[in-house]
Order: structure tokens, then C-alpha cells, then sequence
């Protein structure tokens, strides 16, 4: 058990997911997959997820012949490579240089994937999602095209099982990224934990359902989950020095409409996927520990959290537009 002390002192940090300030000294893609109605299944790496889409001619970036009153019976999604001249012009609003390198980070395989961007096609397609017309420039999703020669996606792709950096160096390190196998502790264990934990106010109304906790590499992770009468969710995440005692990182998670609560795994199988797992651990090279999987958006894109209350955290670029 963590000393009654520890949670006396603790003030609350409640950061609900209708947060909108994000870090974005990392700019963090996910890897999906892409099948046109031409063409196999390839993998696909969005970079429209905050592109400056601008109306203005001369900034278009997709070539005249691509936008405007087209026949969507015939087009269809409309998949094209890039022209020379619109590929630099996209590549160079997000500053990405043919000198740079895509580098993917495989959870389940902590391995890290290179790829150079000069070697990858910068392709477009309409959005499934009722295109308007005249069709605009925002109705496109562009991004990398990653071909099974250069990258089998049976090899690297799984939903939630990856993260891409885009640059001259790879920020993320391996070795240090693991899933969190977690034990269920005694539940009378538990009424200690709620009795010094002060929820707000406004959520005296949850009830303590359920206590877990890992050690793991000199930390020792406490989740408890809350449930209401309606059962709207509240999962709760302590992190301690297994050492000293002493509180690393408070986080409380709301569950809305719009969000889930994974499951805590409670093994480990290389068969699973990794959203199958929470994460912990250093991935990132000169940056605190991170946190990944313990609340599960419907829509939008999922984040990244440091294990660090003064660092925001970062939103994976997922263009998940509808």
C-alpha cells in the first residue's frame, strides 16, 4: 500500500479529453491502410491531419484538373500521385525535406522501420465522406504511399501498433517502450484509495469498482476505475517511485459519449495487438516517460501522454475527418 501522507498532499490534476493544447514538438503520424477501387491495398501515411489548406490559386495543393465539378460516379475516389511541382509545394508547407526519413516504431515488435521520403509517393484520394462539389482541395487526404516492397504491411500494420516521425533523425528509441501486465489487487484494498483520493465535488456520485497495479522499471502504476448509476467511467492514474514513495504523476480520465476504457490486460501474448495493452516507458529519445492506451476515442485521434504534469501531450495525427 502507498503511505497515507502521499495523498493527503496530492491536489488533484482533472484534465478531461476535451483538451485542446497540445505538444507539438513532435509531430506524430499513424500508419493505416488504404485500398482503392484501381489499385491492391497499400499502406498509407495521412498528412493532411492540420495541412494549411488554402483557397488562394497559387496554393492549391492539388493540381486544377483534380478539383471542381467531377463526375463522382466515374472518379471515384479519384487516387493520384502528386505532380513534381504540387509534391514539393505540400512537402514544403510542412517543412519535410526529400532528405528526410520516415521512421515507424512497431509496439509489439519494439523495432524501428526506416524509410526515405525520396523513395515514397506522395499520392491523394478523395474523402469517403460525401465529397462536396465542386470538389475543394479539403475533400483530398494526401499522404506517403508505402508499397509492400519497400514495407510489408503484414509485417507492420495492426491498428493502434504504431507511431511515425518525420525528419532528419529518429526521435523515438527502443528497448524502453513496454505493455503494462497488470494485477488485480484485493478489492477491500480499495476504500482506502477512495477515501484519500478527494474527487471533486461534482463527481462524489462515482463509486470504486475496481484496483489494479504494475511495477515496473523503478515505477509502481495504481489505476482505479470509477463508475456512476449512469454508468458514465472514471479511470484514475497514480504513478509512484517504487523507491521513494513519492508521487510521479496524477491523471484522472473522464469518459464521455465519445470515449471507452480499454481493457487492462492482465498477460502478455505477441499474438495481441498493441491496443490491446496500456504502455509505459521512455519511447521518446530526451524526453520524460510516456503513457499510451488508457482511454480510447470513438472519433478523432488518440494522444500520447508524458508522464510529466507540465508536459502537454501529443496528439497523433490521424486526419480523421468525417
Amino acid at each position: 500500500m502507498i503511505k497515507k501522507g502521499l495523498y493527503t498532499s496530492i491536489l488533484l490534476l482533472f484534465i478531461t479529453q476535451s483538451l485542446v493544447s497540445y505538444s507539438q514538438n513532435l509531430n506524430i503520424y499513424r500508419l493505416t491502410s488504404y485500398s482503392s477501387n484501381n489499385e491492391d491495398e497499400f499502406g498509407f501515411v495521412s498528412l493532411t491531419d492540420g495541412f494549411p489548406f488554402s483557397e488562394h490559386p497559387d496554393s492549391l495543393a492539388i493540381a486544377n484538373k483534380h478539383l471542381g465539378n467531377l463526375d463522382l460516379d466515374i472518379v471515384a475516389d479519384n487516387l493520384h500521385e502528386l505532380d513534381p511541382v504540387k509534391r514539393k509545394q505540400f512537402l514544403s508547407r510542412l517543412n519535410i525535406q526529400e532528405s528526410d526519413k520516415l521512421f515507424l516504431y512497431h509496439l509489439i515488435k519494439d523495432t524501428i522501420y526506416t524509410l526515405k521520403i525520396s523513395d515514397l509517393v506522395l499520392v491523394a484520394h478523395l474523402t469517403p465522406y460525401e465529397p462536396q462539389l465542386p470538389v475543394p482541395d479539403y475533400d483530398y487526404f494526401i499522404g506517403l504511399k508505402i508499397n509492400d516492397h519497400q514495407l510489408s504491411m503484414k509485417e507492420v500494420f495492426d491498428y493502434g501498433n504504431n507511431f511515425i516521425a518525420i525528419g532528419e533523425n529518429c526521435p523515438f528509441q527502443t528497448g524502453q517502450l513496454k505493455p503494462i501486465i497488470w494485477k488485480k489487487m484485493a478489492t477491500e484494498k480499495f476504500l482506502s484509495f477512495h477515501e484519500m483520493k478527494n474527487l471533486p465535488n461534482d463527481l462524489d456520485s462515482f463509486e470504486p469498482q475496481e484496483i489494479f497495479k504494475c511495477n515496473m522499471d523503478g515505477s509502481t502504476y495504481y489505476v482505479m476505475n470509477y463508475k456512476d448509476k449512469n454508468d458514465a467511467e472514471i479511470r484514475h492514474l497514480i504513478v509512484v517511485d517504487s523507491l521513494t514513495n513519492q508521487l510521479v504523476y496524477n491523471k484522472l480520465f473522464l469518459v464521455e459519449g465519445d470515449h471507452d476504457l480499454p481493457l487492462l490486460a492482465t498477460s502478455f501474448s505477441e499474438d495481441k495487438s498493441a491496443y490491446q495493452y496500456q504502455w509505459a516507458g521512455k519511447l521518446f529519445k530526451n524526453k520524460p516517460s510516456i503513457i499510451y492506451n488508457f482511454v480510447e476515442p470513438w472519433f478523432g485521434c488518440k494522444r500520447i501522454y508524458f508522464v510529466d504534469e507540465e508536459a502537454l501531450p501529443i496528439r497523433i495525427r490521424c486526419d480523421n475527418r468525417h
